[in-house]
């Protein structure tokens, strides 16, 4: 892949790259995002169109299609460790197995499995927010309709003391304002996601 063309890619995929960079060094398990089919930028020649697969194949995480049209598609990336660590939480197992998830410890895939069905079900099952990291006491309140605590710019509804909630908002932010800077100075995607992972090691959201 030449510069230019990396060039190209960066101004492209600026959004989800960053969008996604919590989840790349494991301070996130999932990220849900709406990925167009066909993505237009400014390129070293003029317009140019890269097909969804040319960016996913640049953003280099695994993900999960919840949903599909002929215009784009509903992702959920993921950090695999971090998501394996999580489903096999038994307090999450609980808070999921009346949706139908397994209740024993089981495969992430088992899960997914289930998470595509939902969205098959459903137009947007809220128990989603377990697989982005969201905390149980949000998901539960926002799931069972419980006292809401207001809090001013918060990327999600938050429930019970906001203390929990509060940390893990600043520590998704911290990671997309560290992208964002990485990537205004990165001349390739591959050095942005080694820089990227260099300034995060060894943290982790379990």
């Amino acid at each position: 892949m030449d510069q230019g063309c990396c060039e190209c890619l960066k101004e492209l995929l600026r959004f989800v790259l960053i969008r996604t960079a919590p989840v790349r060094v494991g301070i996130k398990p999932g990220e849900l995002l709406r990925v167009k089919k066909c993505l237009r930028a400014s390129g070293c020649h003029g317009e140019i169109c890269v097909h969804q697969d040319e960016a996913l194949r640049a953003l280099a995480l695994p993900y999960l299609t919840l949903r599909d049209t002929p215009i784009d598609s509903l992702l959920l990336f993921y950090h695999a460790e971090c998501m394996e660590r999580l489903l096999d939480r038994h307090e999450v197992r609980q808070l999921l197995a009346p949706f139908g998830y397994p209740l024993a410890a089981s495969a992430p895939l088992r899960f997914f499995e289930r998470l595509e069905e939902r969205f098959k079900e459903d137009t947007f099952p809220h128990e989603v927010g377990i697989f982005l990291g969201y905390p149980l006491k949000d998901v539960e309140g926002f799931l069972y309709r419980l006292p809401e605590t207001h809090v001013s710019g918060a990327r999600w509804r938050v429930f019970g003391e906001p203390t929990e909630s509060l940390m893990q908002m600043k520590a998704h932010c911290c990671v997309e304002q560290a992208a964002e800077r990485i990537l205004a100075t990165s001349p390739t995607v591959e050095v942005f996601y080694n820089t990227l992972r260099s300034s995060f090691r060894n943290r982790s959201v379990t």
